[in-house]
């Protein structure tokens, strides 16, 4: 696996120009998200997740359309860009990506290890480029939560989250080995905070 890992690395890291989608893609969304940040202490800005999800999907070998498909994943839910102005900036297969990484409307209501559980059951059915980005994505929010979690979450709401993101990875893990293995070591640090022996306190 570590082989496979710094083969995947070596032939798309270094030597790699970053292709003129990729630059429209990451200013389109620095763009679309100025201005926001997440709700933890610190209030880190969108963007650093944004760069971070990149910079996994790039050195696991993602090609030029995932890595726009990564700059872009969260400005359909999070912005008031459409899928329709995604597709008509960076073509139907980025879009399709985007797409895949964008929750439905009725998730919203759903509580956190609810709406993990439905995200996990659609990314099931989603091509290897969406999964690629997914596990990513998932990387990048558990580090968060270990590091900083949004003010507003107790320990039970962080635990709920992280489990529910080990569905969603589960069922990303064979679009890359390489990404599936970071998100267990994220994971498993979360769990050594959250996980066992935790008990909710009052309030």
């Amino acid at each position: 696996m570590l082989l496979v890992c710094l083969l995947s690395l070596s032939s798309t890291v270094g030597a790699r120009k970053v292709s003129e989608l990729v630059e429209r893609a990451k200013a389109f969304a620095l763009e679309a998200h100025k201005g926001q940040k997440r709700l933890n202490r610190e209030e880190t800005p969108l963007a650093t997740h944004l760069e971070e999800v990149v910079s996994l999907v790039e050195w696991s070998g993602g090609n030029e359309t995932e890595i726009a498909a990564a700059w872009l994943h969260d400005v359909v839910e999070d912005t008031p860009v459409t899928l329709a102005e995604v597709a008509a900036n960076f073509g139907n297969e980025v879009a399709s990506i985007v797409d895949g990484l964008t929750d439905p409307p009725e998730f919203k209501n759903l509580h956190t290890l609810e709406r993990k559980i439905a995200q996990a059951a659609r990314i099931y059915t989603e091509i290897d480029s969406v999964k690629r980005v997914k596990l990513a994505d998932q990387i990048s929010n558990v580090r968060s939560v270990v590091v900083d979690p949004p003010i507003r979450w107790d320990a039970q709401k962080c635990l709920d989250y992280v489990r529910g993101a080990e569905m969603i990875a589960w069922e990303c893990k064979d679009a890359s080995g390489c990404l599936y293995g970071k998100f267990l070591n994220a994971y498993n640090d979360a769990i050594k905070i959250y996980g066992d022996g935790f008990r909710p306190t009052a309030g």
